[in-house]
């Protein structure tokens, strides 16, 4: 089974080429894609030393060279027209975990995981994808 995430501000996984790889994927698959996040919505890279300006402000300001893919990578997300990492995590941890628990076997059936589940996320955009 496949649980693919994406997001829709991502300038390195593009969720147009995330949505190739599950339209090419064999199997029961999952796709979620996250509207307004970014590459870093995953972690929480974002919200370290936000106040100072990320940690790659930080660190460029220790003289630490940062080569530019770094600075691309680094910043996917953290943009201020991206969504906040920590309004990402819910869904994220949602569909992880009922995935996870669909397929190990822990649940009879899966739980959540149906057409509307993305209602409780809103304001946030969910788009959800199931076979």
């Amino acid at each position: 089974p496949t649980l693919m995430m994406s997001a829709g501000h991502d300038r390195l996984a593009p969720a147009s080429r995330v949505l190739d790889h599950y339209a090419s994927a064999q199997g029961p698959k999952r796709l979620v894609s996250i509207d307004n996040a970014g590459h870093l919505a995953f972690t929480d890279v974002c919200t370290i030393a936000r106040g100072q300006g990320g940690v790659l402000r930080l660190a460029n300001d220790s003289g630490i060279r940062i080569p530019p893919i770094v600075l691309l990578l680094g910043n996917d997300g953290c943009r201020e027209a991206d969504l906040a990492a920590e309004r990402a995590w819910p869904s994220i941890k949602h569909y992880t975990t009922a995935h996870l628990r669909s397929h190990l076997g822990l649940d009879s059936a899966p739980l959540e995981l149906g057409a509307d589940s993305t209602r409780c996320f809103a304001p946030v955009g969910i788009d959800y994808r199931y076979q």
